[in-house]
C-alpha cells in the first residue's frame, strides 16, 4: 500500500510543468474532497491556478482508488487535505511558500503496526515502520 502512495508522490514531484502538482484526497476520483482520509482514494493533478482544487481545465495525471481492507491513511495537519510540489520538486503550499518541517502520512495496516510516510521540505520521501498507538 505504501508503494502506491510513494509512486503517486514521486510522480507529482517529478512532473516539470512550471506549475504546482497536487496530490489531493478524492472520494469519486474526479474531484477534491475536504472530508475523510486518503484511504478513500486520491488524484494527482497540475494545479494551474494554485488553489489545490482540480478544475475542469486542469490535467489529472494519476488517480488511485480506495485502499483495500481496513487500511487507514491519515495525513498530519499540514497534509490533511493536499500535498503540493512545485516544479523544483520541493513540497510547497499553494501560495508558493515552502512547507515547514517534515510532513507525514500514517498508513495503519492493523492495530499494532503502521508505516509512516515522511516528506521532507526538500520533497524527499521515505518510509518508517512504527507501532500504532
Amino acid at each position: 500500500m505504501n508503494c502506491l502512495l510513494q509512486y503517486s508522490l514521486r510522480a507529482a514531484q517529478s512532473v516539470k510543468t512550471g506549475r504546482p502538482v497536487v496530490l489531493r484526497k478524492s472520494a469519486d476520483l474526479a474531484s477534491c474532497t475536504e472530508s475523510g482520509s486518503y484511504e478513500q482514494g486520491w488524484i494527482v493533478f497540475v494545479d494551474t491556478d494554485n488553489d489545490a482544487v482540480v478544475d475542469l481545465s486542469e490535467h489529472i495525471l494519476r488517480v488511485q482508488g480506495p485502499l483495500a481492507g481496513e487500511h487507514r491513511l491519515v495525513g498530519t495537519t499540514d497534509v490533511a487535505t493536499y500535498i503540493a510540489f512545485s516544479s523544483d520538486g520541493f513540497a510547497r503550499q499553494t501560495d508558493g511558500s515552502l512547507q515547514s518541517g517534515t510532513l507525514t502520512l500514517d498508513l495503519c495496516h492493523n492495530r499494532s503496526e503502521k508505516n509512516t510516510i515522511v516528506i521532507k521540505p526538500t520533497g524527499r520521501t521515505g518510509v518508517e515502520k512504527v507501532s500504532c498507538s
